[in-house]
C-alpha cells in the first residue's frame, strides 16, 4: 500500500513538472516573439538598384507562434501588402515568410528577419527570387499619432518634370488622426478642376507618404504617389510621382 502510493505521488508530481516546463517554456516562446509587436516603418533600398528605395510598414501583434499568421508588411510605394507567417524567433532574430497577397498585384514570394539593434530599432532583411532589399525599421509610438504633425490645409505651386513651363496649384488637406493604410485627406488641383482621395502609406521622420487610392471629382486618372517632407521652415515639400513624370513644390500652411 505505501509503495503504491508513493508510485501514485510520483506521477503527480511528474505530471505537475511538465505542466508547469510546458507553460514556461510557452510563456517564453510568447514573450520573445512579443519583444517585435508593434508597429515599425523605414526606407527600404534593393540590392538590383539602390537608387530604387521605398519606404515599407511593418506590423507584428502579440502572441505570435512559430508557424502561424503574424501581422503584415507593407510597400508603400506600389501599395502592396504581404501577410507574414512567423517561421521562428532566435535570439534577437524574427524570421518570417510571406504566405498571402492581401493588396495590390505583387507576387507572394520570399521571406526574410528582423533584426533588433542596441538602438530598440529593427534591421530588416528580405529576400525575393531576384534581388533582396534591406533597410532600417524604427517602431512608430503608440502615444502619439505621428501623422498629425502634417495636420492642416497646404496650398502651393507645382512644377512638372515633362514640361518646365507647367504650373499647376493644389491645396492639400489632412485631417487628425490618420493611420497606416487608411483614407487621409484629399488633394484639390484647382488649375485642372481635380480632386483625389489620399491614403496615408506610412510617416517616417519627417516624411509623410500617401498614395491616390480614387478620384473624387474632375476627369483625371488617380495615378502614382509621393511624399510631403516637413522642412525647419515649417513648410512642406512635396513630390508627386506618376509614370510619365515628377510634380514637385513647396507647400504653406493656409
Amino acid at each position: 500500500m505505501f509503495t503504491n502510493r508513493l508510485f501514485n505521488l510520483s506521477i503527480v508530481v511528474a505530471f505537475i513538472v511538465v505542466v508547469l516546463l510546458t507553460a514556461c517554456t510557452s510563456s517564453t516562446q510568447s514573450d520573445s516573439a512579443d519583444r517585435f509587436a508593434g508597429t515599425w516603418s523605414g526606407t527600404m533600398s534593393a540590392t538590383d538598384d539602390p537608387t530604387l528605395q521605398a519606404v515599407a510598414v511593418v506590423t507584428i501583434p502579440t502572441g505570435c507562434s512559430a508557424n502561424e499568421i503574424c501581422g503584415d508588411t507593407i510597400n508603400t510605394a506600389n501599395g502592396c501588402r504581404w501577410e507574414m507567417t512567423l517561421v521562428s524567433v532566435n535570439g534577437e532574430v524574427f524570421e518570417y515568410i510571406f504566405s498571402k497577397s492581401l493588396e495590390g498585384e505583387c507576387p507572394v514570394s520570399g521571406g526574410g528577419t528582423l533584426t533588433f539593434n542596441s538602438d530598440e530599432t529593427l534591421f530588416r532583411e528580405q529576400k525575393f527570387p531576384d534581388f533582396t532589399v534591406t533597410g532600417t525599421l524604427t517602431r512608430q509610438s503608440a502615444q502619439s499619432n505621428p501623422a498629425d504633425r502634417f495636420v492642416g490645409t497646404w496650398s502651393g505651386t507645382m512644377s512638372f518634370t515633362d514640361d518646365a513651363n507647367r504650373k499647376e496649384d493644389i491645396v492639400v488637406s489632412i485631417p487628425a488622426g490618420c493611420t497606416t493604410g487608411s483614407v487621409c485627406g484629399d488633394l484639390n488641383n484647382t488649375t485642372v478642376s481635380c480632386r483625389w482621395e489620399m491614403t496615408l502609406g506610412a510617416v517616417n521622420g519627417d516624411v509623410f507618404v500617401y498614395k491616390f487610392s480614387k478620384t473624387l471629382s474632375g476627369e483625371c486618372l488617380a495615378l502614382g504617389g509621393g511624399t510631403v517632407t516637413l522642412q525647419s521652415d515649417g513648410t512642406l515639400m512635396r513630390e508627386h510621382k506618376t509614370p510619365d513624370f515628377t510634380a514637385s513644390g513647396p507647400l504653406t500652411r493656409k
